[in-house]
């Protein structure tokens, strides 16, 4: 319906806190909201008019959904769009196809706009947080794997923290990102294990993905087997790290 929208999520390791946001629309900072949602602690997870009005209560900006939008994502949105009243797509009626949202010609515009952090303390307490905007043309009131805790983010310092991004469909039939970090606890080589869990994850259901996590060990890693995906680390006292993964 040509409507941004977006889910987000913040996990607190020490004592499992969750908040999290979906299918709102208008609002300037949607990891923000999750965060209130989090502190506020009666619920883990709202979405949209709801999340909205919690929204205006606790005082988050409120703004016109078109701020969202760049002459970039407009256009392929409207390819998009063109294609399937052009060709058909009746999403409500066809099995799920991984790649149903992909827009009929990528770019960068288009190929993906999640955003996650993990992080450990000096004292090895973790936390995750991840916002996306999700799928390119989308159905209406989808929801991904962001705000789903477990699938695209979480963190127990035991364990670690993670966030996700890629087909959301994919990480949560595989509850991707609890899954992920409870195989790698303890792993020689948790990239190549990362990589391994995203390569099953995908294999078993389709799509494309790709994480960042920070183990109960401290050990920094990311894979993906995305197309891309862009990566930045640092220690406490140490260089920062960046990285852009193109195929």
């Amino acid at each position: 319906d040509g409507l941004p929208a977006h889910d987000a999520a913040v996990m607190r390791g020490h004592d499992q806190a969750y908040g999290a946001v979906a299918a709102v629309v208008g609002v300037a900072r949607p990891i923000d909201l999750a965060r209130s949602v989090l502190e506020d602690g009666r619920h883990c997870l709202l979405v949209g008019p709801g999340a909205l009005r919690f929204a205006r209560r606790v005082g988050h900006p409120i703004v016109d959904p078109s701020v969202f939008w760049t002459d970039r994502s407009r256009s392929a949105w409207r390819a998009r769009k063109a294609h399937i009243e052009a060709h058909g797509w009746d999403d409500a009626r066809q099995p799920w196809n991984p790649g149903e949202a992909s827009p009929a010609v990528e770019s960068p515009a288009t190929t993906g706009n999640t955003v996650g952090a993990v992080v450990r303390t000096a004292d090895g307490r973790t936390a995750a947080a991840t916002s996306t905007g999700g799928l390119m043309m989308r159905y209406a009131g989808r929801v991904g794997d962001t705000s789903v805790a477990g699938a695209g983010t979480y963190a127990r310092d035991d364990l670690g923290a993670m966030s996700a991004t890629g087909h959301g469909e994919t990480m949560m039939r595989t509850v991707f990102a609890f899954a992920a970090l409870t195989e790698l606890a303890g792993a020689p080589d948790a990239t190549a294990g990362l990589r391994a869990q995203l390569d099953r994850a995908t294999g078993l259901t389709g799509g494309r993905g790709g994480a960042i996590a920070i183990l109960a060990d401290g050990r920094v890693i990311h894979a993906r087997n995305t197309r891309a995906m862009g990566t930045a680390w640092q220690t406490e006292g140490g260089p920062l790290h960046t990285a852009f993964l193109p195929d």
